[in-house]
């Protein structure tokens, strides 16, 4: 009876949160969908009317995606964490964290993947920043007496109870017997990292391992965006030319999904399961998860460096012109699709789109953000319902939750609201 009503009660605060509005990590979902169309606030028939609520200065790099969670507006840049009103824009607290690894909300914490001479996960206290015990993952942390370390931790995603997050390290340690050059042993891998939110004294799984050696090796750079997505069975995340699959009850025997062609590090897993990507040449790939198979492309036309955005119905992509594109979710019915309808951004996309209810948002490199309807306008070229200019470049895709849509720039956060009447 005690389990009975406690998830009755999970379910009343999911519901009141759904209601408040939320967005628990960078894409909204761990599919990486980019997509609230339950955020019915501010619609095509309204948008025109968006006005700046409040503005707030911020870190001038590394800006990520902000989080929100009900009252309560997570922003997190290179160096820390830090939380605002969502209503205001009040400071309520911050806290150090190296790293600009995305954090995601689970289990009622907020749980930021830090980088540094090794690799942890640190939850926090959503109201308070109060931080608990952190995960380590990863390699070794060496503390520069007998040898030096750096661990990357990635963004994070989350699907029911799992956080699972990217790491790569590299360190070097004396080891006087080693038989190496200056005695030094080198040693660097990487991998993923999972935490069960329900149990989370421990992590859970992780892939990968550290390669040794007296060679001076050097990590692989982490991809522009490291993020990983999920269909809530599998995880998937970056690889070369693909991505990696691993079950997420536990990764024993990762597999891989091959796109063939460099694309975006960022899968988007489509409500049929399979994968849409976009491709550097220009075109998007919807792919099997688990054989590869390409299903169909779609061509934009030039070339795609921020991921897209995707509801049941469609898949957006902003390419590199200034160009967005709208392409059917479920194809054409032929192996290669055009789009439904198209539209010329004031600059290139700064990051991905986000879908709020009926309308697409687009930050500029230039520092505009474009509002424009979701569904199409009818014809094969639309026009914005709305632009707003910013003091500075986008740094992050806008969210929109609770009738309220929040602008990263370089500068800092705005938050624009229709007018109370």
């Amino acid at each position: 009876m005690v389990g009975r009503r406690g998830a009755r009660l999970a379910l009343v605060l999911a519901m009141l949160l759904v209601a408040q509005g939320c967005w628990f990590q960078a894409g909204f979902d761990a599919r990486r969908s980019g997509s609230n169309t339950g955020a019915t606030g501010v619609t095509a028939a309204t948008v025109a009317g968006l006005v700046p609520a409040w503005s707030v200065p911020g870190p001038p790099t590394d800006m990520q995606e902000p989080l929100l969670f009900g009252d309560v507006l997570i922003i997190r840049a290179s160096g820390g964490v830090a939380a605002r009103d969502a209503r205001t824009g009040h400071s309520l607290w911050g806290v150090p964290a190296s790293g600009s690894g995305a954090p995601v909300v689970a289990g009622n914490r907020l749980w930021v993947p830090v980088s540094g001479p090794g690799c942890t996960l640190m939850p926090l206290d959503i109201a308070t920043g109060v931080q608990g015990t952190s995960l380590e993952f990863g390699g070794p942390a060496l503390n520069g007496v007998n040898g030096v370390s750096f661990c990357f931790a990635g963004d994070a995603v989350t699907t029911g109870p799992h956080v699972v997050t990217t790491w790569s390290y590299f360190g070097v340690t004396l080891a006087p017997h080693s038989g190496c050059p200056n005695f030094q042993v080198f040693a660097r891998g990487k991998g993923l990292a999972a935490v069960n939110t329900d149990a989370p004294a421990t992590t859970e799984w992780t892939t990968g391992g550290l390669a040794t050696g007296c060679p001076s090796v050097q990590p692989d750079p982490p991809p522009p965006y490291a993020q990983s997505s999920s269909d809530d069975t599998r995880v998937f995340s970056p690889g070369t030319n693909g991505f990696s699959r691993c079950l997420l009850a536990g990764c024993a025997s990762p597999g891989s999904v091959d796109a063939g062609t460099p694309v975006v590090p960022v899968p988007t897993v489509l409500s049929t399961g399979e994968l849409a990507v976009a491709a550097t040449d220009g075109r998007v790939l919807v792919l099997d998860p688990l054989t590869s198979a390409v299903r169909w492309t779609g061509t934009v036309g030039a070339p795609l460096s921020v991921p897209l955005a995707v509801t049941p119905t469609t898949i957006y992509a902003a390419a590199g012109d200034g160009r967005v594109a709208a392409l059917p979710a479920a194809g054409c019915g032929a192996a290669t699709c055009d789009p439904t309808w198209t539209a010329t951004l004031p600059a290139p996309a700064a990051d991905r789109p986000t879908v709020g209810a009926d309308v697409l948002y687009v930050g500029g490199s230039d520092g505009t953000v474009t509002a424009l309807p979701a569904a199409g306008c009818g014809a094969a070229l639309c026009t914005a319902l709305w632009t707003a200019a910013m003091d500075a470049p986008v740094a992050a895709p806008p969210v929109i939750a609770s009738g309220t849509l929040y602008v990263a720039t370089t500068g800092g956060m705005t938050a624009f609201r229709l007018p109370a009447e």
